[in-house]
């Protein structure tokens, strides 16, 4: 995953995709940061490959799993918590009026 100038609300999002939970950010860090994150997907985090890959490109299997490669090249670090997390319910579906 490369980026220019990407805020940390954006790699937060990324994470979350990628991990298949919420990711929340206590980072504190304003600003958008470059960053190169090389890992090698375990069985359940293949993202999408993007359009601009060529359909042959393999993520090398040297790399680091996804928390390990996120300490060792950005210098974060991903814990797991359990607390309350904000959750839209919906309890009815109906057709809306003519008016």
């Amino acid at each position: 995953m490369d980026g220019l100038k990407v805020p940390i609300t954006e790699l937060v999002a990324n994470l979350s995709g990628f991990t298949k939970r919420m990711v929340l950010d206590d980072t504190h860090l304003g600003g958008k940061y470059d960053m190169n994150l090389k890992w090698f997907p375990g069985p359940s985090e293949f993202p999408p490959r993007p359009a601009y890959l060529p359909p042959t490109y393999q993520p090398d299997p040297n790399s680091p799993p996804l928390l390990t490669a996120i300490q060792q090249q950005l210098g974060l670090r991903l814990e797991s918590r359990t607390g309350r997390v904000p959750l839209l319910v919906i309890d009815h579906v109906g057709k809306p009026s003519e008016n």
